[in-house]
C-alpha cells in the first residue's frame, strides 16, 4: 500500500496490487471471488476443494456430521437414497460451488456486470497449496479444483501434512514456516519457489 489521501490519513491502496490469501473456506471462496472479480491479480488457495457436497461426505473430519444427516433423512450410505440425497444437495449447491466457477478464473471470462464486458484476467496468476494428510479437505478434491483451474501442484503439495499447515504445524514446523516462505514470495513475486523442509528454505 502506499499512503495517499484516503479517510483520515489512513494508506490508500494500490489497485495494481491486491493479492488474495485464503485457508480452507477462504480458498474455496477465494476460488469465487478470482471468477468475479477483476480486482485481484494473484491468489494462493491453501488447501481448498471441490465439489463441496463431497467435502462433506468423504472427509474423516465430517464423519459425524454425515451421520447425523443420514440419520435425520432416514438414508443408509450406497442406496439410491443416499445417491438422491448427495446429488440434490450438489444442485441445491452448485450455484456457488468452486468447481464451477474455476474455469473462469485464469482461461475463460465471466462478464462484468456493470460494464457487460468480460472480465480481464489475462494477468492473473494463481497457486494452490495441498496437504496429503488433510483430513478436513481430501487431497483428491484439491486435486480436482486444481485440474479445473488448469494450474500445476507439483510444487505446491506438501507430504505428510495436515489441513492447517500454513496456520500452525500439521504436524511439522518446518513445513508451516517453509509453507509461508512460499506464499509470500509468490504473492510479491508471482513466481513459485521450490520447497524444502529439511533445509527449511524455498528457493
Amino acid at each position: 500500500m502506499k499512503k495517499g489521501s484516503g479517510v483520515s490519513g489512513l494508506p490508500a491502496v494500490d489497485a495494481t496490487k491486491v493479492y488474495y490469501l485464503g485457508q480452507s473456506l477462504g480458498a474455496i471462496l477465494g476460488t469465487l471471488v478470482m471468477a468475479t472479480d477483476p480486482l485481484p491479480v494473484r491468489a494462493n488457495l491453501n488447501v481448498p476443494g471441490a465439489p463441496i457436497v463431497d467435502i462433506i461426505l468423504t472427509a474423516p473430519a465430517f464423519k459425524d456430521t454425515k451421520a447425523e444427516i443420514l440419520a435425520a433423512q432416514k438414508v443408509t450410505e450406497g442406496s439410491l437414497g443416499y445417491l438422491q440425497l448427495g446429488t440434490t444437495f450438489q444442485w441445491i449447491l452448485d450455484p456457488a460451488d468452486p468447481g464451477n466457477f474455476a474455469p473462469f478464473v485464469l482461461s475463460k471470462q465471466l462478464p462484468d456486470l456493470v460494464t457487460t464486458q468480460p472480465l480481464d484476467n489475462k494477468n492473473r496468476k494463481v497457486m494452490m497449496q495441498l496437504a496429503t494428510k488433510d483430513e478436513v479437505i481430501p487431497i483428491g478434491l484439491g486435486q480436482y479444483l486444481a485440474s479445473v483451474l488448469g494450474i500445476d501442484v507439483a510444487k505446491t503439495t506438501y507430504q505428510d501434512q495436515g489441513h492447517g499447515l500454513l496456520l500452525k504445524p500439521d504436524p511439522d514446523p518446518k513445513a508451516t514456516k517453509v509453507v509461508r516462505e512460499q506464499t509470500i514470495k509468490f504473492l510479491t513475486t508471482g513466481n513459485i519457489c521450490t520447497p524444502n523442509i529439511t533445509a527449511e528454505t524455498c528457493q
